[in-house]
Parts: C-alpha cells; structure tokens; sequence
C-alpha cells in the first residue's frame, strides 16, 4: 500500500525570467506613479492657466468654465485609474515574488488591459481630439512654456510603460516561468517488503 508524502521543501531558486518580470512590473508602477504625479500638478495648476489664457484670448466664460471642467475631468479620471493600476501591480509583483498562480494571472490580465488601455488613450488623444479652440492652442502653450521639467519627464517616461510591460507579459509565459508556478506533486513511496 502506497502512502502520499509531501517532498521536502526544495530550495529551489526563482528563474530569472521571473526575476525580470517582477522587476519590469515594479518598474511599471514607478512610472505609473511619476505620471500620477504630473497628472495631479496639471490637476491643480491647469485651471490658472486656462483663466490666463481666457483673458489673453478674449474667450467667454463658458468657454473657460467648459475648458476647465473637461480638463479637471479627465485629470481625476486618469489619477484614479493610474493610481488603482499601480496599487494591482504591486500586488501582483508580491505575488508573482511568491510564486502564485492567481498573482501571475493577474498580471497578465492586468498587463493587457494597461497595454490596450494606455495605447487606446494615447491614440485617441493624439488622431480623434487635437486641440480645436484658440483658448486650447493658448493653454497649450502657455502650460509648456510654464511647467516644470519634471512633468515633461514623467510624460516622456510613459513610454516605457509598453516594453516594461510587454516584457513582464511574454516573461511570465516563457516555460521556466511555467515550472516555478507549478505547484509541488506529492510523491508516492511504496514500501518496500
């Protein structure tokens, strides 16, 4: 009669397909969070700019009050998703550091949805809603010439967003990522007479 044993706990090391991923998606929610952070600075100094813009451009105040309000719109819109996106990528990383199936699913859901989503975004924004108005052309041009820096960074660093995680999506799919989340099979010891 054979009895089921568990193995003993192997000390088996993280293959370095992992390793990456988890390193891809901590880099993710790094530049997830740096654009949280432009996001919420245009958030609060937007709308001084659009009344400057208003008074250089002649525009009426409905003008400016629809200006402002479609842009504090979006601003908090964005800030929330960015901000849930990078609270489910550092849960997936510890999970996936754990070596949990459901964390590694997770991210790969999680991973496609930030990739469609963040191109869908980016592609609309950029073909079907080009600046239309003379008070955004002002706008526009009156928040480059005024923000900081560090805000055109933490935008040209969204850029890495797509190979980061693209990188971690196709990582976590490789076989010796495969063989890390397989869970450990009892073995069976027939005893011998």
């Amino acid at each position: 009669m054979s009895h089921p044993t568990q193995p003993p706990t192997p000390r088996w090391r993280r293959p370095w397909t992992v390793t990456v991923a988890i390193g891809a998606l901590l880099g993710t929610a790094a530049v997830l969070l740096a654009q949280a952070a432009a996001v919420l600075y245009d958030l609060v100094n937007y709308g001084k700019l659009v009344d400057l813009a208003g008074e250089l451009t002649h525009a009426s105040a409905a003008d400016i009050g629809t200006e402002k309000s479609q842009s504090d719109t979006s601003d908090a819109t964005t800030l929330l998703v960015v901000l849930i996106g990078v609270l489910v990528l550092l849960l997936a990383a510890a999970g996936v550091r754990r070596a949990s199936n459901r964390a590694r699913l997770l991210t790969l859901l999680t991973s496609g949805l930030l990739l469609v989503g963040c191109g869908a975004t980016l592609a609309v924004d950029n073909l079907f809603a080009p600046p239309t108005s003379v008070l955004q052309h002002e706008a526009i041009r009156l928040q480059d010439a005024s923000y900081p820096g560090w805000v055109n960074l933490a935008e040209l660093a969204g850029l890495l967003i797509y190979p980061l995680l693209l990188g971690a999506f196709v990582l976590l799919l490789l076989p010796a990522s495969n063989r890390y989340f397989r869970s450990p099979q009892p073995i069976y010891l027939v005893p011998a007479d």
